[in-house]
């Protein structure tokens, strides 16, 4: 009994290390080149924390961009910081080939960056246009309470945050999957939030920092929201067909 089950339990390890493999438990540190219709860059992502990394830059001419990102179920939202803001998702295939999507809160667009001969990441557009009841804890663990309202803009959204006894934020967002990709920024500050999307509940993951941070290499705590929906908005129905989504030429690196 001994002699057969030792090689069942060794082969059962080798499936699960090749399961875990493929859906790209490894994380997403590395170092990439990356393509766009208006540049080139490399990439080099340095984990943080089991499910945050630290993200730089580097175009042909020298010049170099920072960002932050956290991971959920494989896949990256991110912000970078440059002249503007982006706020992207990354998705990682395998060691060499990863594959991400931009927004600015400048352009109605989509961009896309990704190396050779990977799939462009594809966006989603789930129907989650409301007014949400929103409860949180901060990066401190102090709770919190407001109000969220998210509208659907052909392939993005416009996100606002009203927190009760505090200010109100205003972002962007598109999604990616089951997931809602959010970001904002001020002169001196910038956040992220990924919500996983279920039914009418927005499951989210925040990351709050000053700018000057960004640049840092060490870790940013995270804290916790979820948006429960209140009232449904329409404007999925009013919102015309996408236009056909492709790599801006004009657009800068991050």
């Amino acid at each position: 009994m001994k002699k057969i089950l030792i090689p069942v339990i060794a082969t059962m390890g080798i499936l699960l290390a090749l399961l875990a493999c493929e859906q790209g438990s490894e994380g997403f540190p590395g170092k990439y080149n990356m393509h766009s219709f208006a540049y080139d860059a490399n990439l080099k992502i340095t984990r943080l924390d089991t499910t945050q990394y630290k993200l730089l830059w580097t175009r042909k001419s020298g010049a170099t961009y920072h960002g932050i990102g956290i991971e959920r179920d494989s896949l990256m939202a991110a912000f970078c910081l440059d002249d503007t803001f982006k706020l992207m998702a990354f998705r990682k295939y395998d060691k060499k080939r990863l594959s991400g999507i931009w927004i600015t809160p400048d352009e109605v667009g989509l961009g896309f960056e990704r190396t050779k001969k990977t799939t462009r990441l594809d966006h989603s557009k789930p129907l989650i246009s409301g007014i949400y009841e929103l409860t949180g804890k901060d990066a401190n663990g102090t709770p919190y309470k407001g109000k969220l309202t998210v509208n659907q803009n052909n392939l993005t959204y416009t996100i606002r945050w009203d927190i009760e006894d505090k200010d109100s934020y205003f972002g962007i967002g598109f999604g990616v999957d089951k997931y809602l990709i959010c970001g904002y920024a001020s002169v001196d500050n910038v956040g992220l939030v990924m919500y996983r999307i279920k039914r009418d509940t927005l499951d989210g993951v925040t990351l709050a920092a000053e700018r000057s941070q960004v640049e840092q290499t060490a870790y940013i705590p995270t804290g916790t929201q979820q948006a429960v929906l209140i009232e449904r908005l329409n404007n999925e129905e009013e919102v015309a067909e996408a236009a056909e989504v492709a790599e801006p030429g004009a657009q800068e690196m991050p």
